[in-house]
């Protein structure tokens, strides 16, 4: 019986950026920019299904976002859609590319 060594993988650029977790997002840079927050309150309105009879009580926007939750289909379309608008299209996966992880703010 013989012992075969495990070989040693090699750690890609990819495998380096990833280590942290699944999503190694600049969450600082993006919160600097407006535009991230009107998209991602548009994504939003739209998985709640947001009408203007909402934003007149408390109580019909509490039951929309309740709903939502409940209903699996809609939550998993507002989780893909909310994917889809926070990862990089410019990297391969969900991670930012390595030069965005390290601006500290927004280039004018």
């Amino acid at each position: 019986m013989g012992f075969r060594r495990k070989s040693k993988k090699v750690k890609t650029k990819d495998d380096r950026r990833n280590r942290r977790g699944i999503m190694h997002i600049n969450w600082l840079l993006r919160a600097q920019n407006p535009y991230f927050w009107i998209g991602l309150f548009a994504v939003i309105f739209t998985a709640i299904g947001i009408s203007p009879e909402i934003f007149t009580s408390w109580n019909i926007l509490w039951e929309q976002v309740k709903e939502l939750l409940m209903n699996p289909f809609k939550l998993g379309c507002a989780i893909v859609a909310l994917i889809g608008y926070v990862s990089d299209p410019t990297s391969k996966g969900i991670s930012d590319t390595e030069r965005v992880m390290a601006c500290k703010k927004l280039q004018e």
